[in-house]
């Protein structure tokens, strides 16, 4: 275990370790390269983690925050693809539904990122009524449109895309501030007292890793994750219907219809707006062999293949 990129990286390049795990990004982009030209093997591929941005759907500090027309603006102020290349180097795309295409048929592929359009962005706030002020900042309620979001300090990626993010809002009048938490203070902000009240942040930005059934992802948004691991506060008794039938459908078409329906509400609702989808990126030292990647890594919950394979070398 390191505390931090640099030291894990400089052990790696000095023979102290044989692997880096990949799964939820513990292999920062940056030090691709490096590592590459240390002699190391570099191995990708499609991956399961995914970073989203949040707003939140119970009791938000600021009420606007739960109008459709501002959330489908705050989409349009998302430049996927700027994040993509500058913060992920070209090893993520862009995301639209909060189950990943490495997901296989559970991934509805209808959903597509909405475009990154700060004119279209700016239209749909004037034509909500949000004004802007002498100093540009919109006005809902009679307060300056100015949010914090909360990060944890353990996201890799994190800051550098909430920059980003910060900077495109601005031009739409709206005033970003980071709050960087460690995560367990980050989450205890977000679903507030005794974990159930949702009513004491506006926004956040976080990821998840889910697992290959989509079941656990979609449980994270039903109202029965009050206190648990909601991360939104969003509660919709129509999805948590869709959900209890999904779980109990036997046929696999009927269940993927189901699973995409509420992919669909989802996308609609916005509790989440889904940035990218991140690649898998992992490494190795050259003296080892018998690593069988896979969307969740080569070493993961769900195979012990790796574990029974993996062989040096020479």
């Amino acid at each position: 275990m390191f505390s931090n990129d640099d030291a894990m990286i400089q052990a790696a390049k000095h023979g102290d370790v044989d692997y880096l795990e990949g799964g939820g990004g513990t292999l920062p982009p940056t030090n691709v390269q490096g590592l590459k030209d240390s002699g190391w093997v570099i191995e990708t591929g499609p991956g399961m983690t995914e970073n989203d941005f949040i707003i939140n759907s119970h009791k938000p500090l600021h009420a606007e925050l739960l109008d459709p027309k501002l959330r489908e603006a705050f989409a349009h102020a998302m430049d996927r693809d700027q994040i993509d290349q500058v913060v992920w180097l070209g090893l993520a795309q862009p995301a639209a539904a909060f189950i990943p295409p490495a997901d296989g048929v559970w991934h509805d592929t209808s959903l597509q990122p909405e475009s990154f359009d700060l004119q279209m962005a700016n239209q749909l706030l004037d034509d909500a009524g949000y004004k802007r002020g002498s100093d540009g900042t919109r006005v809902a309620n009679g307060h300056p449109m100015a949010y914090n979001v909360i990060t944890p300090t353990d996201l890799t990626g994190v800051d550098r895309t909430f920059q980003i993010i910060q900077g495109d809002f601005q031009q739409i009048g709206v005033k970003l501030t980071q709050r960087a938490e460690d995560s367990s203070a980050a989450f205890d902000e977000i679903c507030g007292k005794d974990c159930t009240a949702y009513d004491t942040f506006d926004l956040a930005m976080w990821d998840w890793v889910p697992l290959i059934d989509p079941d656990f992802m979609l449980s994270v948004l039903t109202c029965d994750q009050f206190g648990g691991w909601s991360d939104s506060g969003y509660c919709n008794p129509e999805y948590d219907k869709l959900y209890q039938r999904q779980g109990v459908t036997i046929d696999p078409g009927a269940r993927q219809q189901i699973v995409h329906q509420m992919q669909q509400m989802v996308y609609n609702d916005r509790p989440y707006i889904m940035l990218n989808y991140v690649n898998v990126v992992e490494s190795h030292s050259k003296q080892w062999d018998g690593f069988l990647m896979s969307a969740l890594s080569s070493f993961n919950n769900l195979s012990i293949e790796t574990m029974t394979q993996v062989h040096q070398v020479g």
